[in-house]
Formats: structure tokens, sequence, C-alpha cells
């Protein structure tokens, strides 16, 4: 777990550049690391569809929960 924190912290900080994928729809970045004395393989993939899925989501939840603490 120690070192999937470290990954993922890792990403965030990184400014990666995604490779697109075959499908259109998808993109990645891919990165190594070592832990243990072994190689590790990381890949990190991004879904167009799923990324505008979810915005639409958080700003729908956004406004009915601000709805909510007004009405309060």
């Amino acid at each position: 777990p120690k070192i999937i924190c470290s990954s993922v912290g890792r990403v965030r900080n990184v400014n990666c550049t995604l490779s697109p994928a075959f499908d259109k729809r998808y993109s990645y970045h891919e990165f190594s690391s070592e832990y243990g004395g072994n190689k590790q393989k990381w890949s990190m993939y991004h879904s167009d569809p799923m990324h505008k899925r979810q915005n639409k989501t958080f700003e729908k939840n956004l406004v009915k929960n601000l709805c909510k603490r007004i009405q309060m």
C-alpha cells in the first residue's frame, strides 16, 4: 500500500503527457518504479467519455447540494 500511495502521489504531481490509445476515446501514460528490488510498470488510463460523464454528475450533485443548503 505504501508504494501505491507514493505512485498515486507521483501521478498527481507530474504533468504527464497522455498518449493516444488505439481507441480514440482513451489515452494513457506509463511509468516505471522499483520496490524491494522488483521493477514495476504502472499504467494510467483516461477516458474522455467517462470524464465528461463524471463532470456532468459532479455539476448535477453540486447544484442539488447547494439548493438543499439554501433551503435550510
